[in-house]
């Protein structure tokens, strides 16, 4: 007789892990709901919470790279790079925030991170 949740455990070691940033966003989610039976999801979002079964979710500032650090334990297989301010017009209006955000946060922040993370592949 097959012991469920000993089958359950053993399913979940042997998920790749996937890493997601901008959870919380149109994208992020929706990978997120389509992968989780075949992944072990993490993922940050900055300022809308998200739960979801079978995610693990952290609030993060990826412009703050202190609060990358926090992250290493994860050690993902995968890496995929959601986040970003996506409101074309507030992007325009607050060019200087945005260029922060989408360009300078993603590379001194991000890449540093899935370096840490020594994932095997990240997508952007």
């Amino acid at each position: 007789m097959v012991d469920e949740n000993r089958f359950k455990e053993d399913v979940g070691r042997i998920l790749k892990r996937l890493f997601i940033t901008g959870i919380s966003g149109l994208l992020g989610s929706n990978i997120a709901k389509a992968a989780r039976d075949r992944f072990k999801i993490f993922g940050i979002y900055h300022n809308h919470p998200v739960r979801m079964r079978d995610v693990k979710c952290f609030q993060m500032d990826l412009s703050k790279t202190k609060n990358v650090e926090e992250l290493e334990n994860i050690l993902p297989d995968f890496i995929i790079h959601c986040a970003a301010l996506t409101d074309v017009d507030y992007c325009e209006k607050h060019s200087r925030e945005a260029r922060r955000i989408n360009a300078i946060a993603s590379t001194f922040s991000f890449v540093p991170l899935a370096i840490n993370f020594r994932a095997r592949r990240h997508l952007r």
